[in-house]
């Protein structure tokens, strides 16, 4: 202690014991306890309940997924939080009984599809809606002109980040 002011002293190492406690803190704090539901409300009154599992979150409204109907949001103040709870603890209960949430479908990124294979996915989510026949003909069409130029232009098995403006108007324009 000798050439050191005790009360500096005393205030540094009371600093370091805060920064280490919160430096606790945060890290207890971003750790995601999996499957325990929560309750929350939204600003406009609504409830929901919340759970992570396999590192997604997953929110629910109403307790259909499981097979019940329990709807909270119908109800008016003070039976819609009741009815909340309810739906939490229906939550719980199917959890601890072994019941999960469907896995989320993984999509591709943008720079994973080839240009050819863009078009080709959004001609077959277009197809099986319910547009007319001679519509979808002319879908059919396009994307067989559209294959086609990128063929000729060797842009076919391309990343889609690849493609310019400048290949678009090409196609369009001739």
């Amino acid at each position: 202690m000798k050439g050191r002011c005790p009360f500096n002293y005393l205030l540094f190492r009371t600093l370091q014991l805060i920064s280490l406690v919160i430096a606790i803190k945060t890290v207890t704090l971003k750790v995601k306890k999996e499957l325990f539901p929560k309750l929350s409300k939204l600003p406009n009154g609504k409830y929901y309940v919340f759970f992570w599992y396999e590192g997604y979150r997953y929110r629910y409204y109403n307790a259909n997924v499981l097979g019940e109907k329990i709807n909270p949001n119908l109800l008016d103040e003070p039976e819609r939080g009741q009815k909340a709870m309810l739906l939490c603890s229906t939550f719980m209960v199917s959890l601890n009984k072994g019941w999960r949430p469907n896995k989320r479908r993984q999509f591709k990124k943008a720079d994973e599809f080839t240009i050819g294979e863009i078009a080709e996915a959004v001609f077959q989510r277009k197809e099986k809606l319910d547009y007319s026949l001679p519509y979808k003909n002319d879908l059919r069409r396009t994307l067989r002109q559209w294959n086609e130029f990128l063929k000729n232009q060797k842009l076919f098995n391309k990343p889609l980040i690849e493609l310019e403006i400048g290949k678009l108007q090409e196609f369009v324009f001739s």
